[in-house]
């Protein structure tokens, strides 16, 4: 397999882990009194999850770049966990991690709204702290 689709791959399990992590944290930041405005952001956050989450199945084939493989041109579809390679011909090649690796990339792009929220609730809270 090529060094990319590792490199994607591990870069797919680290927003995982850390966008849960992300998730607890602001469900924990948002729970406080006065941060009524933050839980409205964390339900909008989830809502867009699940719909980035639902769409990156379908669109899987366009989540997808090209990769050279010996002396051809294929292409691997599915970001950033590999679902399938077309080869240069056109014809694709699924096998028992397809179904999982769409799986993950509907996990992984669950939780990309996770990780910004919590960035900017991050920024936020440090902004209003004391000196």
């Amino acid at each position: 397999m090529p060094p990319l689709v590792i490199a994607l791959a591990c870069l797919g399990f680290a927003g995982i882990v850390v966008g849960g992590f992300a998730l607890g944290k602001n469900w924990v930041k948002t729970a406080t009194g006065g941060a009524s405005t933050w839980r409205r952001w964390l339900w909008l956050s989830l809502l867009l999850g699940v719909l980035l989450g639902a769409a990156s199945w379908p669109l899987t084939y366009w989540m997808g770049y090209p990769i050279h493989v010996e002396a051809e041109v294929g292409r691997v579809v599915g970001f950033p966990f590999f679902v399938a390679y077309f080869d240069s011909e056109g014809r694709d090649y699924v096998g028992t991690f397809t179904m999982p690796g769409v799986i993950a990339n509907g996990l992984f792009w669950f939780i990309v709204p996770q990780l910004v929220l919590y960035l900017l609730l991050r920024r936020s809270l440090a902004g209003n702290a004391p000196a």
